[in-house]
């Protein structure tokens, strides 16, 4: 079975609001990519999944905050009672670059019945101030050292 993939960017610099229900149907498999930056404004993220048999979800996160800039993201799966077999893993990053940022996350799964196997890790922090001065003190330069942190971070 192949998994149906969709990639969300949210890269623009001003207020968003991105609100996706979903049903995943019977066997079906999905994977949800969402990467979002906001520096100077707001962005809202609420996803809801509802569950079918069988069906698998991936959801991964990515987001990056900073000069004001401000990231609430809500994500529900719900899983009925009698739905079986289905395969559920939120996976959360988020990096704060300035202090008057933030990011907010409230990852939720409602599920009626334990014939499912569901995790969801969220991961929201600052750069590592140990790193970035050992990488500045082996002369790579700044927008560099960030990046490379920023790829440790987002690579769970």
């Amino acid at each position: 079975m192949q998994i149906n993939k969709k990639i969300i960017n949210l890269f623009k610099n001003n207020n968003e609001n991105l609100v996706l229900n979903k049903v995943a149907k019977t066997n079906a498999e999905f994977e949800l990519v969402l990467n979002v930056k906001a520096i100077n404004c707001q962005k809202n993220i609420d996803i809801n999944f509802t569950h079918e048999q069988n069906s698998k979800i991936i959801i991964k996160i990515n987001c990056i905050s900073s000069k004001n800039g401000s990231i609430k993201i809500n994500v529900l799966n719900n899983v009925e009672k009698n739905i079986k077999k289905c395969f559920i893993d939120q996976q959360i990053n988020g990096l704060i670059l300035t202090n008057n940022s933030s990011i907010h996350v409230e990852p939720k799964m409602f599920i009626k019945n334990n014939k499912i196997i569901a995790s969801h890790a969220v991961n929201i922090g600052r750069i590592n101030l140990d790193k970035m001065f050992y990488l500045l003190s082996r002369n790579i330069p700044y927008e560099k050292a960030v990046n490379m942190l920023k790829k440790e971070i987002f690579s769970f």
